[in-house]
Parts: structure tokens; C-alpha cells; sequence
């Protein structure tokens, strides 16, 4: 069973304060490793 990932508005208002090539790093971690874990 796959986990989905949602995000607050203070994780989006967080994220909006980092770069974007970091923010979207940290994004694609979160959807691609993370949302797969049977138990994160």
C-alpha cells in the first residue's frame, strides 16, 4: 500500500521561501521515495 503526500499551506509558504531547485527537490524526494514506503 502506497502512501499519498499531502502538503499544509505552511509547507507551500515554506517551500515558496527556498529556491525553486531545492523546493522541487525536496517535492520529488517527498512523491517519489517517501509516498512509496508502506510505512513513512
Amino acid at each position: 500500500m502506497a502512501y499519498s503526500v499531502e502538503l499544509s499551506t505552511e509547507v507551500d509558504r515554506q517551500l515558496d521561501k527556498l529556491d525553486e531547485q531545492h523546493s522541487k527537490r525536496i517535492l520529488k524526494f517527498l512523491h517519489a521515495r517517501v509516498a512509496k514506503l508502506d510505512d513513512p
